[in-house]
């Protein structure tokens, strides 16, 4: 093989194993900087954080605002990305059993549904995409009110956003994902938001807008926060967790620094009465 064509297939392998990373397949990319510089005993292996595309809360709002009011058809699942940060898979997977109202509303996450047929297990549906496995986390009470309406309707089937009964094809799941993204799109144009935010960015805005919360809120347990969100958003590892938001997950607690500085004078110890000190020497 031609050292061009050897070149080309690498890049070609990169970017494929870069994708893997952008969604969450892989944690790095074991051919980054794969090169001239490994072969110099650099240090080819990234230690940084990962970069991620997420509205703050203001966008997140002028863009659902827009979806609602001109997008009403891709209002319910863009808006479920954005409160609930599930991934592609996951939100084409929910059921309207998956939606439990309560005291404290949870969501169901145990299913995924493929854009194309798997070919070794000859279904559309698997489990979720994450080794963590099936989860229930909190459902916000806005997203709540916002699916009630898909839920009750009658005469549907199980599915969330599909009207059949079995398994949905090929053709309906990536149909759907389609339409939902060409919907984004034309939101973020009107809005005059970057266009280059995708369905998967929303799952980002989602985990970055509840890491904002719980610093508004005072929030002085990080590990609690990464635990918290690793099942939140079913990762496997808080590790992941951690490297995706290091950014956002900073947090500055003057106050505690300036208390742990502060001298502390032990006082004397105290001597109970009655009680004489024995003097070496005396008799």
């Amino acid at each position: 093989m031609q050292q061009g064509h050897l070149t080309n297939l690498v890049i070609a392998i990169r970017s494929m194993l870069s994708a893997a990373v952008d969604d969450e397949i892989l944690e790095v990319n074991p051919l980054f900087r794969f090169g001239k510089r490994a072969r110099k005993g650099i240090d080819v292996t990234p230690d940084r954080p990962i970069k991620i595309r997420a509205m703050d809360r203001a966008q997140r709002s002028l863009f659902l605002a827009d979806v609602q009011r001109n997008e009403p058809r891709w209002y319910p699942p863009i808006a479920t990305l954005a409160y609930a940060g599930l991934r592609g898979g996951e939100l084409r997977g929910l059921q309207r059993g998956d939606i439990q109202d309560g005291k404290e509303p949870k969501l169901l996450i145990e299913r995924q549904v493929f854009e194309k047929l798997n070919e070794f297990t000859g279904s559309m549906v698997g489990p979720p995409k994450s080794k963590a496995g099936t989860r229930q986390i909190d459902l916000a009470d806005k997203l709540l009110d916002i699916l009630a309406p898909l839920v009750s309707r009658k005469g549907r089937g199980p599915w969330l956003w599909f009207d059949c009964v079995g398994e949905p094809s090929d053709k309906e799941a990536a149909q759907f994902m389609a339409h939902l993204r060409e919907a984004m799109v034309r939101s973020l144009e009107r809005t005059g938001l970057p266009t280059h935010f995708t369905p998967h960015d929303m799952r980002h805005t989602c985990a970055c807008a509840i890491i904002a919360q719980a610093k508004e809120e005072g929030q002085r347990k990080p590990g609690d926060l990464i635990e918290y969100l690793r099942y939140f958003l079913g990762h496997e590892d808080g590790s992941f967790t951690s490297k995706v938001y290091a950014r956002h997950l900073q947090q500055s607690f003057p106050d505690v620094v300036n208390d742990a500085a502060e001298d502390r004078v032990a006082p004397p110890p105290s001597r109970p009465r009655g009680v004489v000190a024995f003097a070496r020497g005396r008799k």
